[in-house]
């Protein structure tokens, strides 16, 4: 192998009192034992391709890894085999041999775990060289999202709840499940979604839930509820729904006292008043 040889050394004996000559070959072999030395790179140098849906809910990402610097004392770099492998999740042994044209290693992995990738380097004499680097192979890609651009809600109490996913209407992600969460408010004059005149406290931050009320049945004030749309890696996109609240509940009311009359005699009602008030919600009249 290269930069291994071999010396043959001849001892001669001359017997000085007898004159006989004895001759004997030495055979030395000298070799490369000295491994490769490796140096891997660092994580923020392993860059991460397109990720690709294989099934439902289902996806792998392409990881890409660099080519590395290989120093050997003898061997020569087109003599030294470098290649890279790793075990993925369902433990099956991956190797990469060869680089693309832009120089790196690449394996399309299940997103969702984390794997140890090792370069192995091996010189002409096969020795063997390695190191080790850890990646966290991630979904970055967020869900995709479809709200219903309008929604009427009907009050079914003085404060009715909602469930944020009835805003949707068939957003869907890739690689895992997706979860609904949602927050009220309205657009302003520039355009930016700001807090609704009818909001209380909590209204605005995103939440599983969304609550109306009587105010936004009377406010002029348009109302939007804001859909946030997350997968199971943090990963998040938002539409938004303009929303007509709608008041249907009933007006409450109470009767006098139950009265006896004569029967078949006249009766005239006393106390008789018609009236128009308005007022807010929940106000006894």
């Amino acid at each position: 192998c290269q930069g291994s040889y071999t010396i043959v050394r001849t001892w001669t004996i001359n017997d000085m009192c007898t004159g006989e000559v004895v001759t004997h070959n030495q055979t030395i072999k000298v070799l490369d034992k000295t491994p490769p030395v490796l140096t891997c790179p660092d994580e923020h140098d392993i860059k991460f391709g397109i990720t690709n849906q294989v099934g439902y809910q289902d996806c792998t990402v392409r990881v890409r890894l660099p080519w590395i610097q290989v120093e050997d004392d003898c061997s020569t770099s087109n003599n030294t085999n470098l290649y890279v492998w790793t075990t993925d999740n369902e433990g099956n042994v991956i190797i990469v041999n060869n680089m693309d044209s832009e120089g790196y290693f690449n394996f399309d992995l299940p997103v969702g775990f984390d794997y140890t990738f090792t370069y192995t380097a091996i010189d002409d004499c096969g020795n063997k060289g390695e190191c080790s680097v850890e990646v966290e192979v991630e979904d970055n890609q967020g869900p995709v999202v479809n709200c219903e651009s309008f929604n009427v809600v009907a009050l079914t109490d003085s404060v009715t709840t909602v469930f944020a996913n009835a805003f949707d209407d068939g957003s869907y992600d890739e690689c895992t499940m997706i979860t609904f969460d949602a927050r009220r408010g309205t657009m302003n004059s520039s355009g930016s979604f700001t807090q609704h005149p009818c909001n209380q406290p909590g209204d605005y931050v995103y939440a599983p839930t969304v609550r109306f009320y009587c105010c936004d049945a009377q406010s002029p004030v348009q109302l939007f509820v804001d859909l946030r749309v997350r997968d199971a890696f943090g990963n998040a996109n938002n539409c938004m729904v303009e929303v007509d609240v709608v008041d249907k509940i009933r007006p409450v009311i109470w009767c006098p006292e139950d009265i006896t009359v004569q029967w078949g005699m006249p009766y005239e009602p006393t106390g008789i008043d018609t009236f128009h008030v308005s007022t807010t919600p929940g106000t006894v009249i």
